[in-house]
């Protein structure tokens, strides 16, 4: 493995070195291009723009991100690559750090919209990559995603096989992932494979739900909607009144790390007859940032988990054209209008189901 020295000395010629592995689709950067185009295309569609690169190298991804106005902070260890780099990104924040030791303290309090390590994170072994990995969630915004491209695999038996076929070509001293078994580390962790030996691995913001109970109650009730939205969905403390009186209805907090910014209850609905999602906000403090849909998705997950159920239901208010809309994103489908009244008031609401 090479240490900073031997980085500096490879950083003039390593785009060239690794452009001839990618042409010729040869171990360890066929795909390289492919890796890095996929990576491009997904922040591209993703929401922000302020983005960490890790082991950036000499700044090929960071510096196209660059020049189309995104915010970049890099860390690499090499002097020389931060060097090349910062030509190619004469603003961009270039720090020299070591990251097997974690992200350096300047750090500490940011936040991103994407992570990327591209050819990078091999250098720390198995269990280095999972404690790297799960702090890099918690410098995510909640819209965020970690995007790891480099040697990699579904299966620690396709990497059995191409250390095979690679014969004395292959480097013992790097350590590539293996997707499975991150993922039993890390939930919603998802792989795309671009060659035989390259892949991207996706990672999300941390979003959990946990009961609500004597210990957390308050902060449920703290959380509010905007007055714009009145009438879209129930106060939490009338939630959380009809929980304590009625049988079958769950309350859950929607946690970003060990921050309440949600609620959702959630029951078997006689009336359609199938599980529901009744109620599910998220504090006006912080709409706006990307909670709903994520917190919606990771619904979805936690459900399923937790019940042997074939849809969900759910019902949203015709005004609330934004609700709508990003419920059918993530696959909901519109059934029908109804009218109800409820404690004296008159609703108006779409129903929609969602199949799992």
């Amino acid at each position: 493995m090479l240490d900073n020295k031997g980085f500096d000395l490879w950083a003039d010629g390593y785009d060239r070195s690794v452009d001839i592995s990618d042409e010729d689709n040869t171990y360890p950067f066929a795909g390289y291009k492919k890796v890095l185009a996929g990576i491009y295309e997904a922040i591209r569609k993703g929401q922000g723009k302020r983005v960490l690169d890790i082991g950036f190298g000499t700044g090929v991804l960071a510096g196209k991100l660059y020049e189309n106005g995104y915010d970049i902070t890099g860390i690499d260890f090499s002097e020389r690559m931060i060097q090349i780099a910062q030509e190619r990104m004469p603003f961009a924040r270039l720090i020299q750090h070591d990251y097997s030791k974690g992200l350096p303290a300047d750090l500490t309090d940011f936040k991103f919209d994407a992570i990327i390590c591209t050819y990078a994170i091999h250098h720390l072994d198995d269990a280095g990559k999972i404690e790297f990995l799960k702090e890099l969630q918690t410098h995510l915004n909640p819209a965020g995603r970690i995007y790891i491209g480099d040697v990699a695999f579904a299966t620690r038996e396709e990497l059995n096989i191409c250390r095979e076929n690679c014969g004395d070509e292959w480097d013992e001293d790097e350590f590539y992932l293996v997707a499975e078994e991150v993922s039993k580390e890390i939930a919603r962790v998802q792989f795309e494979r671009f060659s035989h030996c390259a892949g991207i691995l996706t990672l999300e913001a941390i979003m959990e739900f946990r009961e609500i109970d004597k210990s957390n109650y308050w902060d449920c009730m703290a959380l509010t909607i905007d007055d714009s939205q009145e009438g879209f969905v129930a106060d939490n403390k009338q939630s959380l009144v009809e929980a304590a009186y009625e049988d079958g209805l769950y309350t859950l907090g929607i946690y970003h790390e060990e921050t309440m910014v949600g609620f959702v209850l959630y029951d078997y609905d006689d009336t359609f007859p199938g599980w529901s999602m009744s109620r599910f906000m998220i504090g006006k403090q912080f709409q706006g940032k990307g909670y709903g849909k994520q917190a919606a998705i990771a619904f979805l997950e936690y459900f399923k988990s937790k019940h042997n159920a074939d849809k969900l239901y759910i019902s949203v208010s015709l005004e609330n054209a934004v609700a709508r809309k990003m419920y059918a994103s993530i696959g909901f489908d519109e059934i029908k209008e109804v009218e109800y009244t409820f404690l004296g008031k008159h609703f108006k609401e779409m129903q929609m189901v969602k199949y799992l």
